[in-house]
């Protein structure tokens, strides 16, 4: 088995593919990006107004908890916004919406993918050099 097969049977993909059938999300869809990001959101809005649904018995772990929480939904959501810069884009009731032509340029794991995914990287890099920075010095 490669890599992808691997994936693809992982329990947490299983468990993603059964709520996105659950709700009748398709990949590339709207439902598919936004209500597992809304659900996350929600969770920490809840979380971060001191109703404590984690269990965290103080303060710090449910800061913890709020900071996965929302950056899996921003990762939702991040997701959505690239792949409306694909080619294929994302299918709402059947119809394609995307920022870009349907040309083979656009097309996942295309070029312009390989150049904005290693610009991500290094932002990344830069963006926790500065986080760790920013801690060290309070």
């Amino acid at each position: 088995q490669d890599n992808k097969d691997r994936a693809m049977t992982s329990p947490i993909n299983l468990a993603m593919q059964k709520f996105f059938n659950l709700i009748g999300a398709g990949h590339r869809s709207l439902k598919s990006h936004v209500y597992p990001a809304l659900i996350a959101t929600v969770l920490s809005a809840i979380s971060i107004t001191g109703v404590n649904i984690f269990g965290a018995s103080n303060s710090n772990s449910t800061v913890v908890y709020c900071m996965v929480i929302l950056g899996m939904a921003m990762g939702l959501l991040s997701h959505l916004l690239l792949d409306l810069c694909t080619k294929d884009g994302i299918r709402i009731n059947g119809k394609r919406y995307a920022f870009v032509p349907e040309i083979d340029l656009f097309k996942a794991d295309g070029v312009v993918e390989q150049i904005v995914r290693r610009f991500l990287y290094v932002l990344n890099i830069l963006l926790f050099v500065a986080l760790f920075l920013l801690w060290w010095w309070m």
